[in-house]
């Protein structure tokens, strides 16, 4: 594999998320004191709890609509076109920080729902393949295709006729966004989804690897590590991909659905798939980086994580390891509008940060922004944390007279 030299020059011992100068730099304080707004809303449980049933009900009103798109929205989106987010792109791109475009629609029921976000999807590679700020797209397979026809293909049921008609149909759709992604020079970043649904996203992502990981990392499955098995299913497909003679793309998580696990392993007849407590997914988070960049010459990393001993774990191992922090195979990603004490100073150091922003019509991309609430009240202290930091950022400009 190639050797990337240290053009940056950037060490861990350079590396702080304390710095919000660094983190803010590219906001305003009014942009601030909107996030502020937003995180303070955030910590809302009725709001968190029944957003998505609010909007449902409300959306359709003129001044909610700008309320919400003033707001939420105008936080933690790029906007509601490709063309919207240009400007976003340029800006955090000045900052050395990469964008990654999200088509952030929830699940799906039909075949021209999903076929008009395939093609979203492609479309959106198209935009991105003259632009070094977009190296990354990335989907979620429920957005394709039937969340009863991937149980049903999870639980190892027997398909119908028409069941094997639509599942040939999903596995078109994927193949021809793996292609095009081949085709254009965007890495594709398969997303992980409930358990009880991912078998058939694992067997698909593999079979993509194994076609279009030939010399270079195209495809990436998800990792998610607060389940029992993540680790070790990471191992394997390790394992499967140098049987296979193709490189592994690798997107680690903690993971996205924790409340949603949570409720279905309290249902009758149903195991707990999750680790026992957030210490064992971290300390497996940890170990599977280790294992990642102690096998950098088989597969590639993005880390997608909001953790900051996380992040100066993975950061210290390059060092240690002699990975150039601008290497490719190695990347950082968090969401955008949430860590920017992460991803700045990462990408102020060297290091290859990417912001993962959602875009889509605000009725459409109003359900995957509440997820997020929920997920964030599951776990401690994010939205304090955010909080605190711009609170931090904005008595810094106050003291100094910004």
């Amino acid at each position: 594999m190639t050797n990337y030299p240290n053009t940056n020059e950037a060490h861990t011992n350079q590396l702080s998320f304390d710095n919000t100068a660094i983190a803010f730099a590219s906001k305003s304080t009014k942009e601030l004191q909107l996030m502020k707004r937003a995180f303070t809303l955030m910590q809302s449980p009725w709001l968190v709890r029944n957003g998505t049933r609010f909007i449902d009900h409300t959306l359709h009103l003129k001044l909610v609509r700008g309320i919400v798109k003033n707001s939420l929205y105008k936080v933690f989106c790029g906007g509601e076109t490709l063309q919207d987010c240009q400007s976003f792109i340029e800006k955090l791109y000045a900052s050395k920080v990469h964008t990654m475009l999200g088509y952030s629609v929830e699940s799906k029921t039909n075949d021209t729902e999903y076929d008009k976000t395939t093609a979203e999807i492609i479309r959106y590679i198209k935009f991105a393949a003259p632009q070094d700020a977009l190296p990354f797209a990335a989907f979620k397979l429920s957005a394709l295709a039937s969340v009863h026809l991937l149980a049903k293909i999870h639980n190892g049921e027997k398909l119908s006729d028409t069941d094997q008609y639509a599942w040939h149909k999903v596995k078109d759709r994927v193949d021809s966004i793996c292609a095009a992604g081949y085709e254009h020079h965007i890495k594709i970043l398969i997303d992980a989804e409930e358990s009880w649904i991912q078998d058939p996203i694992d067997e698909l992502a593999q079979a993509m690897m194994a076609q279009y990981n030939q010399g270079r990392v195209v495809v990436y499955n998800t990792y998610q590590m607060y389940l029992q098995r993540g680790f070790t299913f990471l191992k394997n497909s390790l394992a499967l991909a140098k049987q296979g003679n193709y490189l592994l793309g690798v997107k680690l998580v903690r993971g996205a659905y924790v409340v949603k696990e949570q409720q279905q392993a309290e249902k009758p007849r149903h195991t707990n798939l999750l680790n026992p407590d957030k210490a064992t997914t971290d300390q497996m988070f940890d170990d599977a980086a280790t294992f990642c960049l102690e096998n950098i010459e088989h597969l590639a990393l993005f880390a997608g994580t909001h953790n900051e001993t996380s992040c100066y774990h993975i950061a210290r191992l390059c060092q240690q390891m002699n990975i150039a922090p601008n290497n490719p195979r190695v990347f950082f990603g968090q969401l955008y509008g949430m860590s920017d004490h992460i991803t700045y100073n990462l990408a102020k150091t060297g290091f290859n940060a990417v912001k993962y922003v959602p875009y889509g019509k605000v009725r459409e991309v109003m359900p995957y922004l509440f997820r997020r609430a929920q997920e964030n009240t599951a776990i401690t202290g994010q939205s304090n944390r955010e909080l605190e930091l711009i609170k931090k950022e904005l008595k810094r400009r106050k003291a100094a007279g910004i």
